[in-house]
Parts: C-alpha cells; structure tokens; sequence
C-alpha cells in the first residue's frame, strides 16, 4: 500500500519509501501534485508494473484513471487468480466500496466480464476491441501478467 501524506503547514505531499525510509516531498496542492507523488511511489516500488502501466497509458490515453486504479488494486494485493477457473470464474478482486466483498472476473469465451457497478452498468471504458475494461479488470491483467513472467 502507498501511504501519501499531506503537511498542511509546508502544503506538500510526503512519502517515505519503506525500504530505504527516505522521506520524498511534492511541493503543492491539489490532484495533479498528488497523482505526480502516488506516481513517483509506484515506479520506486515496482518500476516493471509502472512502466506497464505507462506503456497502456500511452497507447489508450482514456484509460489513464482506469490504469492506475487497477495499478493500486494490484499493488494492495487485492488479486486473487484462481488457480482452477471455477464455471468461468479465472479471479477475484476485492472491492473498494465493500470492505467485505470482492469482484468476479470471469472470461467469457475469451472476453472478460467483471460484476462491478461500471462494469455491468457498461461505465466501463472500452478498448479498441470492444473489451470493457474496470480498475478490476486492469489489476487482473496486470497481475496475469506479472504471474505469466515467472
């Protein structure tokens, strides 16, 4: 998990790198400094996953929050593969909205059906191939990635 913290009185953002425990500071307010500084704590924790995740930005630019909403799944170890689908069921994600609950990611002949709210409210972002894809789904194919590297 990445801890940003905000110091009112300096009106920065702090991290402090749980390896080497050096702290880093983001001078500013507001979102745009704030992503910069989560940002900067994904690359010094797991440089691979942030240049896939830049890599996707790069070549589906409306997918830039979906991306790093998954990114933070996965990074929080919110991704469960299944190591025997089970009726379709490749994974599990756990669900921001219910601390209790997690997502099913199920893969449908190939393409990829999650039970979240934008999901099947069709909110989702579409690929240029007609995936839907949710921050669920963004974290379990940076997670099959990832396992499929090993």
């Amino acid at each position: 998990m990445i801890d940003l913290t905000f110091d009112r009185k300096s009106k920065a953002y702090q991290w402090t790198d749980p390896h080497s425990g050096e702290i880093f500071h983001f001078p500013g307010t507001g979102t745009a400094v704030k992503s910069e500084a989560w940002q900067f704590a994904v690359r010094m924790l797991d440089e691979e996953i942030y240049e896939t995740a830049v890599g996707l930005i790069t070549s589906f630019p409306s997918l830039e929050r979906t991306i790093w909403r998954g990114v933070e799944r996965y990074l929080n170890g919110d991704v469960e593969i299944l190591p025997l689908p089970e009726n379709d069921t490749v994974a599990k994600v756990a669900s921001q909205s219910d601390v209790y609950g997690r997502h099913t990611i199920q893969n449908d002949n190939g393409y990829l059906l999650c039970d979240c709210y934008a999901f099947v409210n069709m909110e989702a972002p579409l690929l240029p191939n007609g995936q839907r894809i949710c921050s669920h789904l963004a974290a379990y194919r940076l997670a099959l990635t990832r396992e499929e590297r090993f």
